[in-house]
């Protein structure tokens, strides 16, 4: 890999941004990656469904920006628990939560113990339905890819919504301006301050 990542940036003109990404063990060894061979050219590492990977400094390790996404009731990202002295593994990156029915962003925050207790018992249930670990449904990069794909649509819908209100929108006009901020009784000398009109016939 560091061969490959050396070949892909020896020419400055064939120089282009580098996004490390991957799913579940992938996402694990992604960040791994992003820490060992960081470069000016790695843009960000984005993980899906990641387990726990470094300890408390491996973050400090890790150059590029690193975004985790995980999923409603994903128990992968729980693994493997993290023991003070024995198995001290810690999260590295911003996370990114998608709730069981996203709308709008995903969530920059990781959900409380209480809510994730609650999480992992659906999750191992469906584990233990199928006693596949691709079996979780919350765990399969489908359901991440499913649930990003709605976050956008609603996006595209939103901001087109808003460029049509704007577009549909009638311009105020002078008078209009004027009669917005016209005084009980209006001097003479008035004026529409927002026009440059500036005639005594927007009062």
């Amino acid at each position: 890999m560091r061969g490959r990542l050396l070949q892909a940036t020896a020419r400055e003109q064939d120089r282009k941004p580098i996004y490390v990404t991957g799913h579940s063990l992938g996402g694990a060894l992604a960040q791994i990656a992003t820490a060992v061979l960081g470069t000016d050219e790695f843009a960000a590492c984005y993980t899906f469904g990641s387990p726990r990977v470094g300890n408390a400094y491996f973050d400090l390790w890790v150059k590029p920006p690193s975004y985790r996404v995980m999923d409603y009731a994903d128990i992968v990202p729980q693994a493997p628990l993290p023991i003070p002295f024995l198995y001290p593994y810690r999260h590295s990156g911003d996370a990114r939560y998608l709730p069981d029915h996203p709308v709008g962003s995903p969530y920059r925050y990781e959900p409380g113990l209480p809510v994730r207790l609650y999480q992992l018992v659906i999750g191992l249930i469906q584990f233990f339905g199928s006693w596949r670990l691709l079996g979780i449904k919350d765990h399969s990069i489908a359901m991440y890819a499913a649930k990003l794909a709605s976050i956008a649509d609603a996006r595209t819908q939103s901001r087109d919504r808003w460029r049509a209100r704007r577009r549909d929108a009638a311009p105020l006009g002078c008078g209009k301006f004027a009669a917005m901020l016209r005084p009980t009784a209006p001097s003479a000398e008035a004026r529409c301050l927002f026009s440059p009109c500036g005639k005594r016939a927007c009062l």
